[in-house]
């Protein structure tokens, strides 16, 4: 499935973005991206990419100009991800999209992409009759702009951990599909 997006702002020229299942052919630019906004996710192998995108639910880039600029990874419950903080949704939620990460381009971001991905995400949501969206932003140190974001989207906090050897906070938040 593909689909192309409109930035909705209208004072700059309009942009298309295309949303297309990634394969491995993307590894290399997902990864690039990844180590260019390390400081707000947690580093990524090409190994942990690979073995991501085998449990992931959806694993999807977003092209323009047949550059990547951005993409996202999720994952339903029950799978044997060993991240901290997906166990911690598992422990508490039976059913779930867990969003491992999105990543934007710097020179993407402020463009309205994240907006659509997120509107992509809650759709996917709704057509799979999965109630619950779970996300984590660091608190420690603070991700302003992702903790504003995601409260405009409707997360909510439902919890708080410790990670990266208690160097790191993480807010746990939750979102209510209907």
């Amino acid at each position: 499935m593909s689909q192309i997006l409109k930035k909705p702002t209208k004072q700059q020229d309009p942009m298309d973005f295309s949303i297309i299942d990634a394969n491995a052919s993307h590894h290399e630019e997902v990864l690039a991206l990844n180590e260019n906004l390390v400081h707000y996710l947690s580093p990524l192998s090409l190994k942990e990419l690979q073995s991501l995108a085998d449990q992931s639910d959806l694993f999807k880039v977003v092209v323009q100009n047949g550059k990547v600029v951005g993409f996202f990874i999720s994952l339903r419950e029950g799978q044997p991800y060993k991240s901290v903080n997906y166990r911690w949704f598992s422990q508490r939620y039976p059913t779930f999209l867990y969003i491992d990460r999105i990543v934007i381009s710097q020179e993407m971001h402020g463009k309205g992409l994240g907006k659509a991905l997120y509107q992509y995400l809650f759709a996917y949501a709704r057509e799979k009759g999965i109630t619950k969206i779970a996300a984590e932003i660091y608190s420690q140190p603070p991700n302003m702009v992702s903790l504003k974001f995601h409260k405009a989207t409707g997360f909510v906090e439902v919890g708080r951990q410790m990670t990266a050897d208690s160097t790191k906070e993480v807010s746990m938040q939750l979102k209510e599909i209907q």
